[in-house]
């Protein structure tokens, strides 16, 4: 899904979890770059740091990004619809999983949405989540 939104493929998932007698508790940690305007805000963002970045840089060896690093390519708005896009196999148990998916990842992503079906117990129908996000353009190199 992120993916199809514009999520260079390099994103990496890291699952935890912990169990009591009582429950049990799973959390996923998603690491990914995906296309951003390059606004004056957006490119100061992507290159200020606080102390204790440029420390941790230090101690690593790294060099932290200056405004020159940062990557810039041909990017368009583009409508998509995920619920229409067979390699995802969407299915009426996969509502929660679009939800959080839109709530907790597209949030953080330059992705508008466009019309989407909230999910019930009630339906048993595929979830509907039609988007504009900003991908790469065609001419912009591979992601």
């Amino acid at each position: 899904m992120l993916r199809r939104v514009g999520a260079h493929r390099d994103m990496s998932v890291v699952a935890a979890s912990s169990c009591n007698e009582v429950s049990a508790h799973l959390t996923f940690k998603v690491l990914f770059r995906a296309p951003v305007a390059a606004t004056e805000a957006n490119l100061q963002a992507a290159t200020h740091y606080d102390a204790r970045e440029v420390l941790a840089a230090k101690v690593r060896g790294e060099q932290l990004a200056t405004l020159e690093d940062v990557e810039r390519f041909p990017a368009e708005w583009r409508t998509i619809s995920l619920s229409r896009d067979f390699r995802l196999d969407l299915g009426p148990s996969d509502c929660a999983l679009m939800q959080q998916v839109a709530s907790e990842l597209f949030s953080h992503m330059s992705i508008r949405t466009i019309s989407h079906d909230v999910c019930s117990p009630w339906h048993s129908y595929t979830p509907r989540l039609n988007v504009t996000a900003l991908v790469r353009a065609p001419d912009g190199g591979s992601p």
